[in-house]
């Protein structure tokens, strides 16, 4: 099962309330946060080094960092536990 983020008022909400749960559990920064949920709606880290105009390097190593906070093995299971908390906020 995937879980879409659909731009809309309520979704800019959740995804608002899901950042603040990464950051509270997980202790995330700011930076951290945003990259996850990147990688959640399914960006590359290519990708994000374009959007977000920072080396590929560094956004390898802020997931790595992400990673070992949230105990993710890589961006599948990063994205799955992102999705879990989606569902669990929404509920």
């Amino acid at each position: 099962i995937i879980l879409l983020f659909i731009p809309s008022r309520e979704n800019l909400d959740a995804r608002a309330n899901i950042a603040e749960v990464l950051r509270d559990i997980y202790f995330l920064t700011k930076t951290e946060t945003r990259i996850a949920l990147m990688v959640a709606s399914g960006d590359t880290p290519a990708d994000i080094s374009k959007k977000t105009r920072v080396s590929l390097a560094t956004v390898r190593t802020q997931l790595s960092r992400t990673f070992e906070k949230t105990g993710a093995s890589g961006q599948a299971e990063l994205r799955g536990l992102i999705e879990k908390l989606s569902v669990f906020i929404a509920n």
